[in-house]
Formats: structure tokens, sequence, C-alpha cells
């Protein structure tokens, strides 16, 4: 309890220690190695978070959990080679978990392979219709298919869950130009700009809100966590 108070408090490096103290007692704990594994990769000390997640899979291999959350260490650290394979095996150990088939696209994405991409985007869609950087990256999938109007699509879908999704509608109006939607492109635009604006005056609020965004792309979860 004392290590989860930590983290939760942001203290990684004292929840690392007492997690340590905890693992004396029992070296099996999955719980205390997971909150280990959690305030390293908040410190981005993502070595040592991946050796002990991989410890946690030599007391439970079949963990699906862990899969992914190594998967997506690596996945953010752009090395998705060793991604997949991971993910792969956390698909097999639980094939209805949308934030599994998340990063399976990401993976995809990231490697060109926008069709693949598009059908794990579209299927953690199936269980999880509500999350708007799901659509958001169904459109990156699909404007790589050239399909660019299912991706206007899905970027507007997106600002319809998310009124300040600022890169969306940035990509509409470049998609609806092309396509010959002036009023949908013009009225996409005057939104991004004056998103753009949101904190003009003060250097920080910028910065912060493009943390913010970015913090949000990268996580699976639900919007409730964001």
């Amino acid at each position: 309890r004392r290590a989860q108070q930590l983290l939760a408090e942001g203290k990684f490096q004292e929840a690392v220690t007492v997690s340590q103290e905890g693992l004396k007692i029992d070296s099996t704990s999955v719980y205390l190695l997971n909150i280990m594994a959690t305030s390293y990769a908040s410190e981005g000390r993502y070595a040592l978070a991946i050796e002990s997640l991989e410890q946690i899979l030599t007391i439970e291999p079949q963990r699906a959990l862990t899969y992914l959350n190594l998967g997506g260490i690596y996945t953010k650290l752009g090395q998705y080679e060793q991604a997949e394979p991971l993910l792969n095996q956390a698909l097999k150990y639980a094939p209805n978990q949308p934030e599994i088939h998340r990063r399976l696209g990401e993976v995809f994405l990231g490697t060109d392979r926008f069709q693949e991409a598009a059908h794990h985007f579209s299927e953690a869609l199936d269980l999880f219709p509500h999350a708007s950087t799901l659509h958001y990256y169904l459109g990156r999938a699909q404007e790589g298919m050239e399909d660019d109007i299912s991706a206007l699509e899905s970027f507007t879908r997106a600002t319809q869950l998310d009124s300040g999704f600022t890169e969306c509608f940035y990509r509409m109006a470049q998609l609806a130009r092309r396509a010959g939607q002036n009023d949908l492109a013009r009225s996409s635009m005057l939104r991004f700009k004056k998103l753009q604006q949101i904190g003009n005056g003060d250097p920080d609020i910028p910065k912060q809100l493009k943390k913010l965004r970015a913090s949000i792309l990268n996580a699976p979860e639900s919007p409730l966590h964001h």
C-alpha cells in the first residue's frame, strides 16, 4: 500500500525503494514488480522498466498485460521489431482487449503497413467506439492508404468526440481542400487557427497543451483516464 501511495504521488524513486523492500519478503510479488516497472517508465528509465516486466513474465508467462506493457515501451521507443512479437503474444492471451489492437495498429502505422494498421484500429474501435484517439489513428492509416474520403470521415468523428483535437482540424482542412470541399476546408482551418491561439501571451500554455495531447495520444486507455 505504501508503494502504491508513493507511485500515485509521483514519488517514483521512493516507490521503487519501498517495492524493493517488499520484494525481499516476497520476490514473486507481481504487484510490486508492476509498481517498479511503472515507476521506472514514468522517469524514462525504460531499460529498468523492461527488466522488471521481464521478471514478471518468469513468474506469470501468460500475463497479457505484461506483454502489452513491454510492447508499449518498445513502441514508444520506436523499436517496432521488438514490439510486434510481444504485442502478438498479448493478443493471443487477450484477443478482445482494445489496448492491444491499438498498440499493434501503432506498430503497423510506424512501419508503413497501413492496411494492417487500419484493421487493428478498426478492431479497437469495435470494442471502444468513443475514443477520439482511435478515430484519429484510423484516419492516419487511411491517409497512408490514400483513402482521403474515409480519412476525412475518421478525423471528423474524432473532432466530434474531442472538440480540441487541433491536429485533426489541420488534417481535415488539407483533405477537404484536396476533395474540393471548400467550406469544410475553410471552417476546419479557422478552427485549427483558433485552437492555436489558446494561451497567446503565456508561452507556457501552448507547450503544456502540446504535452497533454502527446500524453493522450500515447495512452491507450479510456479517455476517463486522461
